[in-house]
């Protein structure tokens, strides 16, 4: 046109240049509802807006106003980690369902932070409870030579070797008093801790459940109604995969039981040696074994002095260093040994609830004892 000069058309031109370089290097289209049609490169999207590299700088444009987008950029836009926090708001104006789902899977990552971090306190009393009943074991098993060391010094009339052991072995009598003094106080209170644990996850695993069947539910609803525009279902599978990846974070054990009358009985090895028939208790938390199995397998048992409680039940302790229950292994096991009725016919008993640390349930179906633990990914 005449109203433009030479010098000004040559500007015109080359911001034409410009802008047409850009459509070749940026493929992304989007497409708004006023008709316009802004091409770029997509950084970020999410159900409020979208944010567009254009090349001279980038752009927010509210997800309201995209009709639909055409994808043609070799990197795909930046989404949150399905493991982040969702922001709510990206899903409240759709359905409101949608937020109430966000909110709680956001409430579901704040209870596994909360559970991991009461799974470390446990692993810590776990590894010190561990330590003290070793020390306990080992200072058992040296008063017991100590013993037999005193009795062939006295029947060789070595009174100054005897005297010598006499005082050996009050000494160590004395470091075994003071463990039993912190063994006595120490189990409930780890208990009661693994009891809240046990609880806390069983509480979330019932939650991630019901979320889980509740996601599925309105997912499907959404799609029979007509389905989702491409951004909100994508912003809401985000919250789909990560449900996925906290179901991920729970490993599964089984041990196969058979049926003995009315009785659900496991099969097991003690230490390599004996093949053993043990009665599953559903609300027991011990490993029992019979007097006769004790001394068959050579372990040396030593009284409880600590009073019975709804922790502990009464009969003498022993250390089993191994059991094999079906496809498990456990290794130094703290059991009860306990004198069985006349004509019983098994060698003690399971607990189900031994593994405080883990979700027991019985499938009967199958003819299983499960054992749900939680293993986070990041802890």
């Amino acid at each position: 046109m005449k109203i433009f000069n030479k010098h000004g058309h040559k500007i015109i031109i080359s911001v034409v240049c410009y802008m047409t370089l850009c459509v070749l290097s940026y493929g992304d289209q989007v497409y708004l509802k006023n008709g316009r049609v802004i091409e770029g490169s997509i950084l970020t999207e999410s159900a409020q807006q979208i944010t567009l590299d254009i090349g001279t700088g980038t752009i927010d444009i509210p997800a309201s106003d995209v009709l639909k987008i055409e994808r043609q950029s070799v990197n795909p836009p930046k989404t949150k980690s399905v493991e982040n926090a969702v922001d709510a708001e990206d899903l409240s104006s759709i359905n409101p369902r949608f937020k109430w789902i966000s909110d709680e899977y956001n409430k579901m990552l704040k209870a596994r932070k909360e559970l991991i971090a009461l799974h470390k306190l446990n692993a810590k009393k776990t590894v010190v409870m561990d330590k003290h009943k070793k020390d306990m074991w080992d200072l058992r098993k040296k008063q017991a030579e100590l013993e037999r060391s005193m009795k062939d010094a006295e029947a060789s009339g070595k009174k100054e070797e005897l005297d010598k052991l006499r005082a050996e072995k009050y000494s160590e009598g004395n470091k075994i008093e003071l463990l039993s003094m912190a063994l006595t106080i120490s189990p409930d209170l780890q208990l009661a801790n693994e009891d809240q644990y046990n609880a806390d996850l069983k509480k979330y695993k019932r939650d991630l459940k019901k979320l889980s069947e509740l996601y599925e539910k309105t997912l499907n609803s959404a799609e029979e109604a007509g389905g989702l525009d491409k951004q909100t279902e994508e912003s809401f599978k985000r919250i789909g995969r990560g449900i996925s990846s906290l179901y991920g974070e729970f490993k599964v054990s089984k041990i196969k039981f058979i049926r003995l009358g009315g009785d659900i009985v496991v099969k097991g090895l003690i230490n390599n040696q004996v093949r053993v028939m043990l009665k599953v208790g559903e609300s027991a938390r011990e490993v029992s074994i019979s007097k006769e199995i004790a001394d068959k397998i050579g372990v040396q048992t030593y009284s409880n002095n600590s009073p019975v409680s709804a922790f502990r039940s009464s009969g003498n302790l022993a250390h089993l260093e191994f059991l094999k229950l079906d496809g498990m292994s456990i290794k130094n096991v703290e059991c009860r040994v306990k004198s069985l009725s006349a004509g019983s016919k098994y060698d003690g008993e399971f607990g189900i609830g031994f593994f405080r640390d883990k979700i027991a349930y019985i499938d009967a179906p199958k003819s299983e004892i499960v054992f749900e633990s939680f293993n986070p990914a990041n802890k």
